[in-house]
């Protein structure tokens, strides 16, 4: 159900004494808490105060990484499910400053930047090769609008952890893109940038080839994905058959379904988007793991 898309947990030493901590992301209603790891190897609670005040939304994703560029990690905690309209504060992300201890901040920027929305899936990069962390903020769906495509987005960092919207001048494939559930930076060209990989429910793999001119461009009909269309809901990378390169595992749907999908008789969605009484037409065809 996407009124249970949360939560997720993520992992990293946020106080810079060699061991790893996590924050698990609560649902509706609950907050998210972070566990510091101790000399024992016991996890002790910490920050309470700073995420009780968030608890109103859903942590559908988290992630550690250094958004202000100070040599200590950082948090984002994205927010969505269903449960809330799109005009809820409760769907805005967070982004909670380490003052390098291990204590965080709320950073007062408003995210997404645009809008309030469902979010999905946070993925940090220095795909501008700047030396910065920018963001991939990946969009699971307009709100009580299922099957309508959402826009993901590239925020840009500008070094101290503020982040600009510059999805339509270099990434314009992402918008309305579709119902996006995760995504990965990897340079899969081997041209020493990173690329973009983004999956999602009723939607075809995509791939987005990090150019030299600083555009992320959709190649997925040149690299054959075009009618990988599916239910896809996690993706990984790794080296999984140690031939020295990248290869990809995929989560979808699963063949043990009362929904069995083919080239021939593809799943089908009839949906209507009632601002516009437009009509849209979606197959799938169902695959369960990609290599």
């Amino acid at each position: 159900m996407l009124s249970t898309e949360g939560p997720k947990i993520c992992k990293g030493d946020v106080n810079g004494d060699g061991r790893e901590d996590f924050y698990i992301g609560g649902a509706k209603d609950s907050p998210g808490t972070l566990f510091i790891q101790q000399s024992n190897g016991r996890f002790q609670k910490s920050n309470h105060a700073v995420f009780e005040r968030d608890k109103i939304s859903e942590d559908t994703d988290c992630l550690f990484f250094d958004a202000d560029n100070d040599n200590d990690l950082d948090l984002y905690v994205a927010s969505g499910g269903n449960e809330f309209p799109s005009s809820s504060s409760a769907l805005l992300d967070r982004l909670y400053i380490n003052d390098g201890t291990g204590a965080f901040n709320k950073s007062a920027q408003l995210l997404p930047l645009s809008k309030f929305e469902s979010t999905s899936s946070v993925q940090a990069a220095d795909f501008d090769g700047d030396g910065d962390l920018d963001l991939f903020i990946g969009i699971r769906l307009r709100p009580f609008l299922y099957g309508v495509p959402a826009s993901s987005y590239i925020y840009e960092n500008n070094g101290k952890g503020k982040f600009v919207n510059i999805t339509e001048e270099i990434a314009p494939g992402l918008l309305d893109i579709g119902m996006t559930t995760d995504a990965l930076w990897e340079d899969i060209d081997n041209d020493q940038d990173l690329d973009l990989i983004v999956v999602g429910e009723w939607m075809s793999i995509k791939i987005f080839e990090n150019r030299s001119n600083g555009k992320l461009v959709d190649i997925t009909e040149s690299t054959g994905l075009a009618k990988t269309n599916g239910w896809w809901n996690c993706i990984r990378s790794g080296d999984f058959d140690h031939d020295g390169d990248l290869d990809f595992v995929i989560g979808n749907h699963g063949l043990n379904s009362r929904f069995k999908a083919s080239l021939e008789k593809p799943v089908t969605m009839h949906i209507k988007e009632q601002s516009n009484r437009s009509s849209a037409f979606i197959t799938v065809t169902n695959r369960t793991l990609c290599l």
